[in-house]
């Protein structure tokens, strides 16, 4: 009997719930800098919007611009398309909690892994925060405070942050996500009607290792309920 009980009290540590991210570092106590640095890997985004960037992609030498139009739900879901400059669709890519990426259209000339791996990655590192409850570990190495996070479809991430930053002209930090390294700037913030906080109208990011690196200018923000069908069609 007991061991039946000792088995139920481990189950959920087993699925999970009881995972902390691992990480390496001195624990960092300050809770003032810790909701700081928090709120800053939340972002300025509204709980729910659209969204329309120019992008201009470059990949391995190759460089591609299109529109990118952006449709996001916090808690995971989301549905993100890009067109040419001639209109014509390059991908559209959609994601609900609990299951995975899903393609709804993309050319021959694009591979399915890099849509639902890289390209996904870089919607939700830039666009879907970590929920505000989900689980994080907080610490320093060298100049740097780390803020570990466990996703809910178990994604791990890490967020590195300068301990000193100038203000709100540009937000600069590190984003560790599936094995990759992401450089990430915001710059050039706006006010938006309806949303609490500015948004960055310039977004910079890049993977050296990749030969990556993706620059976003915003032209509409949107905020707003969304009808749950968008992301099921």
């Amino acid at each position: 009997m007991k061991k039946s009980r000792l088995s139920l009290l481990l189950l959920p540590c087993l699925l999970g719930a009881c995972f902390a991210p691992r990480l390496t570092g001195i624990p960092f106590g300050d809770q003032v800098v810790v909701d700081g640095f928090r709120k800053r890997v939340q972002g300025p985004y509204p709980a729910a919007y659209r969204a329309q960037h120019r992008v201009t992609l470059s990949f391995y030498g190759r460089q591609f611009d299109f529109t990118g139009y952006l449709l996001v739900k916090r808690r995971g879901a989301w549905r993100a398309a890009a067109f040419g400059e001639f209109g014509g669709s390059l991908f559209e890519l959609a994601a609900v909690p609990g299951k995975a990426v899903r393609v709804i259209k993309k050319p021959g000339a694009i591979r399915k892994s890099w849509l639902t791996g890289p390209a996904a990655d870089l919607v939700e590192l830039l666009f879907l925060p970590p929920a505000a409850d989900a689980p994080v570990v907080v610490s320093k190495r060298g100049a740097s405070v780390i803020l570990a996070y466990l996703r809910k479809n178990g994604v791990q991430e890490e967020f590195r942050f300068a301990e000193e930053q100038g203000g709100e002209q540009a937000e600069r930090f590190t984003v560790l996500r599936n094995g990759a390294a992401y450089e990430v700037e915001y710059s050039d913030y706006a006010a938006v009607p309806g949303v609490e906080r500015k948004v960055p109208r310039h977004i910079v990011v890049e993977n050296k290792k990749a030969q990556l690196k993706l620059e976003a200018d915003l032209l509409k923000l949107e905020p707003g309920e969304l009808p749950e069908k968008l992301f099921y069609e």
